[in-house]
C-alpha cells in the first residue's frame, strides 16, 4: 500500500538529514547551517529496514523514542524537544491516515484501538507543544517502544 511508502519516506528523511550533517529532528532546510554534530541527539546511524513495512514502522517508532529519550536529558534544549515531538506527531499522523484508509487490511477493532491511542498521542503532544517539559515525554516514549515491539516478528529459536 502507498502508506507503507510514506513510513519509509519518514525513515529515508531521517537518514538523509543525517547524511547532510543535519540533525534528523531539525526541520531546517538544507540551506541552513548544519548544527554542531557533537550536540546532535542522534547517537548512531539508523539501521536499514528489511523491506517489510512493519519493520520500517518499528524502526521509525524506536528511533523517535530514542530521540525523545535524548531530549529528556539535562540540560533541556527546548528547540530539540519540540522538533523531536513534532517528528513523532508527524509519524502518528501517517499512521492515522493509513488506518482511516478504506483499503486498510487491519481488523476494525485493531484499527479503532490504534486510532484511540493515536488520539491520546495527539492530545498529549499538543500539551507538550503548549508547555514543553521533558518529564512529559515519558509516556510517548513508552507508547512508541511498546508499539515498535509489537510490530517486530517473534524471534524463532
Amino acid at each position: 500500500p502507498a502508506d507503507d511508502f510514506v513510513v519509509d519516506g519518514v525513515f529515508q528523511e531521517l537518514n538523509e538529514r543525517k547524511h547532510r550533517g543535519m540533525s534528523p529532528s531539525n526541520p531546517a532546510s538544507s540551506n541552513s547551517p548544519a548544527p554542531d554534530p557533537s550536540s546532535s541527539p542522534d547517537p548512531a546511524p539508523l539501521p536499514e529496514p528489511s523491506g517489510d513495512p512493519r519493520d520500517a514502522e518499528s524502526v521509525a517508532l524506536r528511533e523517535i523514542a530514542q530521540r525523545m529519550a535524548a531530549a529528556q536529558q539535562e540540560p533541556m534544549d527546548e528547540v530539540v524537544l519540540l522538533q523531536t515531538v513534532r517528528l513523532n506527531w508527524r509519524l502518528w499522523t501517517i499512521f492515522q491516515t493509513a488506518l482511516l484508509d478504506a483499503n486498510c487490511a487491519l481488523p476494525i477493532e485493531v484499527r479503532n484501538n490504534i486510532l484511540a491511542l493515536s488520539n491520546f498521542v495527539d492530545k498529549h503532544t499538543a500539551d507538550i507543544v503548549a508547555n514543553p517539559l521533558p518529564s512529559k515525554l515519558g509516556i510517548l516514549i513508552e507508547i512508541n517502544r511498546n508499539l515498535a515491539d509489537g510490530l517486530r516478528p517473534p524471534v524463532l529459536a
